[in-house]
């Protein structure tokens, strides 16, 4: 545990010693201590002392400089539960947090305990606040309790009377690893410092802990060991495959890369191997030869130790044979080789070994295995492998051993590059196709020992070497839009043949841009397209993943046919190990359900999916990329690339760190992410790839950091739009936020306007947090606030953490559901140029009927009527937020569209031109709307619906969602512990719709949003259309235009 360190003198008092039992210890803290368990530390006039009372932490003095804690030095192994008894001595306006401090290994910190005056005298845990205001000079007993999963509990009851006070629930997955330390402090933990102000911060007494642990460790905590964790550390950096290199610009290829291991063999083990291997704690692995390690394992416990080679990515076409030798001088050994996918354990196992106590060597051809999965479009493969080794016969023995070797050979094999994307426009002048050979030493054969020809839409063609670098390169002319095939051979002079089918797609260009003159994206070809549906697709559902008869479930109702026992076979599982026909079963379910864009994180770390490969692209990822891109292009859908998603070793995403090139280079936590050092990696990661999406149209944009990119400053990110722009000219750059409208920069939509990417992609918000709003009123909100500054799009909403602690339910419940709808339908009425949702594995039909609306209308020819009600405000905070609900709710209930305007800002309409203006900046009640107001409305509803709209200029468009919004219940949503107030769909009342503003001749067609079918539809007259709907709970959607429906 980290000790604090000041510049100023400690004063370290003599501490009371521990009483422990098997992982049971306690202490009254009224006693001297022994200081290996508990130091107490004091400085400047800081009090930090023990009697009878307990132990006293007194920073009363007015002074600066002043600190009072008490460390426990021991780990604590999780489950945890910690009981104490507090007492705030002394309030003061200036007595803040008090109380217990977690820390993990990496000093992750979460607070336990009570708070003074400034913070209402509540229980804490987190961020998380009580809501009973406690007694200062009132002693209570505190019981914090933290399971393995992190779902913390703390339980504050009256000491004297044992009336339960508050109970807070709040998820500490910030908290890594299996051990945590405590530490008592008021007011300054070790983590903050010494006080910094002359104020008077109070005192607290705490007594009688007793603290309840899986294990309790007195040294570093990497030298603990048990049956529970014996395992090899996750977050330890990993090696990628050092025989591979990249070929670029410096070898003649251009718009592409072209990749190849230069070894002869790549040896995983000894001296010369190529990666690096994890063992599980207190195990070793050394070097024995050149080609020969040792895996020493303790003998301490039964079973088996390993060791992990747990990704290694190589061409597997060069060196296709695994080839193996195990020598274990006490104890069986044996080994397995798998597909790695970090949602499936080790992954799905390709190959294992008998475990013997007596030598094996072998041999495995891998290459059929890999490729009966379904991955033969792959030239490049990723395994994981690992070495096992039992405990000693002799249990006095003190390790067991296993001297062991792979290495991975082949005769060499023709090298491609990956497939190629090239416009209509830029294929004029010829196609370059490049290849190599790499001989059996790895070296790439040159004209007098190989001859590559190629064969694509009834051309023949030699490919010729360039300047001696060992690459072939040739131009295919006069090939048409579509996809093609070349077939490229490689013919060596002993004999030897080696083909590969180079996939190439011409295509025509039509890349997605923004302009002021409308809010949504346009077309290269002129089209303006409406708001895109889209979702998320990180993960694939698979019922059996690790069978090779597995089956996509790509579909809720899919997933309801499955046999009760057969859900619990159903894992989530990355692209990594996704073959070309799962990944098109689970984009046609996409399409099928209306979406038109998918966002795609395909760069998160090594552990979970990975574009860069430490500096260079990897080129199986880029493999499944591109695979993924060509299903998008046959089905006219685009993808929101996420080139980053959050820095590298970042909590979020699970604090696992790249691959060593980079913590090699200096990268030390996610701050390095954005020196200039680790931009040289990144950057040449990133040219590498965009040289090779540059050109395809179904790559929608980029998002560089895949939200919050404003945290790392406008000087960064800018420059890192601007180098992403360089490199490929044809495609949008995102900027995304955290949070909704009351999160945004400024509290107005302008907040970001120093962010270059703004007006490229536009600004991309999420509405996680609706703060107990009516939750349809809130995504209405959002949509109109940031409509004001186009171009924006909604970046996320419905995910976890929270709901129901399992995808099988929260992924059907109707909350869930509702925020999707609610959400998909107010990003298209106020004409976003996104709706993406996150976190929902299987295709989403919420997004069907909304996609089924907008395409029935001419977008072109759309401009947005001037609504008849406009709310003036200045700024928005959270309480504007909450007033402009209510507004929304009240203003929707009627039928009535409403605009914002922002005082000191030009608006589409000057404020005198609206029928009815409401100023959002008081509080002041909702006012009633004239009739005059009520009579501009398009669409009226009866019974307790309401409706939202958006109403075009002549010729008449328009949409409606016409919503029951009888009832609201509070049930958990977005956040651990978290209620919002959701919109319910289940109370009937009598419906008829009134549609008296629709011009004669008019077409109209109603769709039940629910049912997700056509219910009425047809054509206006002189006389008001009024459609009778009955008793119903359902929604409704309807267009009508005067151009022509299809």
């Amino acid at each position: 545990m980290p000790s604090p360190t000041h510049a100023l003198s400690l004063l370290a008092l003599p501490v009371l010693t521990l009483a422990a039992t098997a992982a049971d210890f306690s202490c009254d803290f009224t006693s001297a201590p022994d200081p290996a368990d508990i130091v107490i530390v004091q400085a400047g006039t800081g009090v930090a002392t023990t009697d009878a009372d307990g132990l006293l932490l007194d920073l009363r003095s007015p002074q600066k400089d002043k600190a009072a804690w008490a460390e426990l030095k021991p780990w604590f192994k999780l489950p945890v539960t910690v009981e104490w008894e507090q007492q705030l001595v002394h309030d003061s306006a200036h007595c803040y947090p008090t109380g217990l401090l977690v820390r993990d290994v990496a000093g992750h910190p979460v607070i336990a305990g009570l708070s003074g005056q400034p913070m209402g005298r509540l229980a804490l845990l987190g961020g998380r606040r009580g809501d009973a205001a406690l007694e200062p000079g009132r002693w209570y007993r505190l019981k914090l309790e933290i399971p393995r999963d992190r779902r913390a509990v703390l339980t504050v009851t009256d000491r004297d009377n044992g009336t339960a006070v508050s109970r807070l629930e709040e998820s500490v997955a910030s908290l890594q690893g299996a051990f945590v330390s405590f530490a008592f402090y008021h007011n300054q933990s070790p983590v903050d410092g010494p006080d910094k102000y002359a104020d008077d911060r109070g005192a607290v007494r705490f007594a009688k802990l007793r603290i309840t642990a899986g294990a309790i460790h007195r040294g570093a905590p990497e030298t603990f060991r048990d049956a529970e964790l014996r395992g090899y550390d996750v977050h330890t950096p990993m090696t990628f495959n050092r025989a591979t290199v990249w070929l670029g610009a410096e070898q003649g290829i251009k718009g592409t890369v072209l990749a190849f291991d230069r070894a002869a063999e790549l040896p995983l083990t000894g001296e010369k191997q190529v990666a690096a291997w994890n063992p599980n704690r207190l195990c070793e692995v050394r070097n024995v030869d050149a080609v020969t390690s040792a895996f020493v394992r303790p003998n301490d416990l039964n079973g088996d130790d390993s060791a992990a080679l747990r990704i290694f990515q190589w061409n597997a076409r060069q060196h296709p044979t695994l080839e193996y030798e195990l020598r274990p001088t006490a104890g069986p050994s044996w080994f397995k080789v798998t597909l790695f996918c970090a949602n499936l354990d080790d992954g799905i196992e390709l190959f294992r070994s008998e475990p013997s106590t007596e030598a094996q060597r072998g041999s495995v051809d891998l290459l059929p295995l890999i490729e009966r999965r379904g991955m033969e479009f792959h030239q490049f493969h990723e395994i994981g492998l690992f070495v096992y080794q039992g405990q000693a016969p002799d249990r006095t023995a003190r390790d067991s051993r296993l001297d062991f070797s792979l290495k991975l050979t082949g005769p060499g094999a023709l090298v491609a590059t990956p497939p190629l994307i090239r416009t209509a426009e830029s294929a004029r002048g010829g196609v370059d196709v490049y290849a190599l050979y790499a001989g059996p030493d790895g070296e790439p054969l040159h004209t007098d020992a190989v001859r590559i020809t190629a064969n694509c839409a009834g051309q023949d063609i030699e490919l010729a070497e360039i300047a001696q670098t060992g690459v072939f390169g040739a131009s295919l002319k006069g090939l048409p839009v579509g996809e093609h095939t070349v077939a490229l051979t490689g013919t060596t002079a002993t004999g030897a043949v080696s083909t590969w089918p180079l996939q190439l797609s011409i295509t025509d260009g039509d890349f997605a841009s923004w302009s002021r003159e409308y809010p949504t994206y346009q077309l290269k070809s002129g089209r303006v397209l409406p708001t895109l549906a889209g979702d998320l697709f990180a993960w694939v559902p698979m019922l059996d993943a690790k069978s090779e008869n597995r089956r996509v479930i790509a579909t809720a109702d899919a997933w309801r046919a499955l046999t009760p026992e057969e859900q619990t076979r159903v894992r989530l599982i990355k692209h990594r190990t996704v073959s070309r026909a799962e990944i098109a079963t689970m984009l046609e379910a996409y399409r099928d359900n209306g979406v038109r864009a998918i966002r795609l994180a395909s760069n998160v770390s090594p552990v979970e999916a990975y574009l860069d490969a430490g500096g260079h692209v990897s080129m199986h990822g880029l493999e499944t990329l591109c695979l993924t891109l060509a299903e998008c292009r046959r089905l006219g859908i685009r993808a929101l690339i996420n080139v980053f998603h959050y820095p590298y070793l970042y909590a979020g995403t699970g604090n696992y760190p790249p691959w060593d090139r980079y913590t090699g280079a200096g990268y030390r936590d996610y701050k390095s992410f954005t020196t200039p050092e680790m931009d040289l990696l990144e950057r040449q990661y990133l040219a590498e790839l965009l040289a090779i999406l540059r050109d395809d149209p179904a790559v929608l944009g980029y998002t560089i950091t895949g939200e919050n990119d404003p945290a790392y400053g406008a000087a960064w990110l800018n420059g890192m739009f601007e180098f992403v722009r360089a490199c490929d000219p044809n495609h949008l750059v995102t900027l995304e936020q955290a949070g909704g409208a009351q999160s945004c920069q400024g509290r107005q939509p302008w907040g970001y306007d120093e962010f270059a990417c703004r007006t490229s992609g536009g600004l991309g918000y999420r509405t996680y947090y609706t703060e107990k709003m009516k939750s349809d009123a809130y995504f209405m909100v959002c949509g109109r606030f940031y409509r004001a500054n186009p171009p924006v799009f909604l970046a996320e909403v419905a995910s976890g953490p929270g709901w129901y602690h399992s995808f099988k339910i929260d992924w059907l419940h109707p909350d869930f559901n509702g925020k999707l709808r609610d959400n998909s339908w107010a990003s298209l009425l106020c004409q976003q140029t996104l709706c993406l949702s996150w976190s929902a594995p299987w295709s989403q039909p919420e997004h069907r009927i909304p996609e089924l609306c907008a395409r029935q209308l001419d977008w072109n020819r759309f401009h947005r009527r001037q609504p008849p009600v406009a709310i003036r405000l200045k700024e928005a905070d959270r309480d504007v937020i909450r007033r402009l609900a209510d507004i929304e709710s009240a203003l929707a209930r009627q039928g009535l569209d409403s605009e914002y305007l922002w005082e000191g800002r030009a608006a589409l309409w000057p404020a005198e031109s609206f029928r009815f203006v409401i100023d959002a900046r008081t509080a002041a009640p909702v006012p009633e709307i004239p009739s005059d107001v009520l009579a501009e409305r398009p669409v009226v509803a009866s019974g307790e619906y309401s409706v939202n709209y958006l109403w075009s200029e002549a010729p008449t468009q328009l949409l409606a969602y016409i919503k029951n919004t009888a009832e609201y219940q509070l049930a958990p949503g977005y956040g651990n512990n978290v209620n919002e107030l959701h919109r319910q769909r289940t109370k009937p009342s009598r419906l008829t719709l009134s549609l008296p503003r629709l011009p004669a001749g008019c077409r109209w067609r109603l769709y039940d949003v629910d049912e997700r079918r056509l219910v009425k539809d047809g054509t206006a007259t002189d006389q008001p259309v009024a459609i009778e709907l009955g008793d119903t709970a359902h929604d409704y959607a309807l267009v009508a235009s005067e151009l022509p429906l299809p």
